[in-house]
């Protein structure tokens, strides 16, 4: 092979797929473009949603609870919600537009806190969108992630 290039055979790696739960939209709600999907110690699901600006919460069966947060530049609200994760009972949302993560109770819905950042805090070198990692409600102990950069929490 030419550039010193080897060729590499993996043996065949099968899966089986098999159905846990199906979501299906309602009349009165749908999806629009979902982000993130967690699930919490009880089994609902939280869907960010990013064309909506809001957090969609499940029952373990798929029905839909409730929603946090909404469209708009205020406290709670996003503009361009980009990334979620848990967090010791806490989610972290990042919007990406108004440089800001916020700290939300994920029971109650309460805003705990936020806070802001660079814009080029937002992206990698290469362009690609951070993630938020939660590791403390600090602004100083919250971590942008670069997934393709390779970086690990």
């Amino acid at each position: 092979m030419p550039f010193g290039l080897a060729a590499a055979q993996n043996p065949a790696i099968y899966h089986t797929l098999e159905e846990e739960l199906v979501i299906r939209e309602h009349g009165e709600w749908q999806f629009g473009e979902v982000g993130d999907i967690l699930a919490d110690t009880s089994g609902n699901i939280y869907v960010s949603d990013r064309y909506y600006g809001h957090i969609k919460v499940l029952g373990p069966g798929g029905e839909l609870l409730r929603a946090i947060g909404r469209e708009g530049r205020g406290p709670g609200e996003f503009q361009d919600l980009v990334s979620t994760d848990f967090w010791k009972g806490e989610l972290l949302a990042l919007d990406r537009t108004a440089h800001r993560v916020s700290w939300l109770d994920a029971r109650t819905e309460e805003l705990l806190d936020e806070f802001t950042f660079r814009p080029q805090d937002v992206r990698g070198s290469n362009g690609t969108p951070y993630q938020v990692m939660g590791v403390g409600r600090q602004p100083g102990r919250c971590r942008l992630l670069n997934p393709s950069a390779g970086c690990k929490p």
